[in-house]
């Protein structure tokens, strides 16, 4: 079982792909690859199909946002 909650690149991309694509292991992903780059733009995490994976938890690394956190910030 793979789980990645860092916000860099630890595992490259196509062999984490690669490796999952297999389905011998597992993994729950909180960090992606390609972030937008402005509040607006769409952008998918990956380039890979990771959530169409059986054996993928995927999330969208939010779980620090909350209803009062830019409040909380300033």
């Amino acid at each position: 079982m793979i789980v990645n909650v860092a916000r860099t690149e630890i595992i490259e991309e196509a062999a984490l792909f690669r490796g999952l694509s297999t389905r011998k292991i597992y993994a729950a992903l909180d960090a992606w690859y390609q972030y937008p780059s402005t509040i607006h733009q769409q952008r998918p995490g990956s380039i890979f199909d990771f959530r169409n994976l059986p054996n993928v938890l995927s999330t969208p690394h939010l779980s620090a946002w909350t209803s009062k956190m830019i409040e909380r910030r300033m």
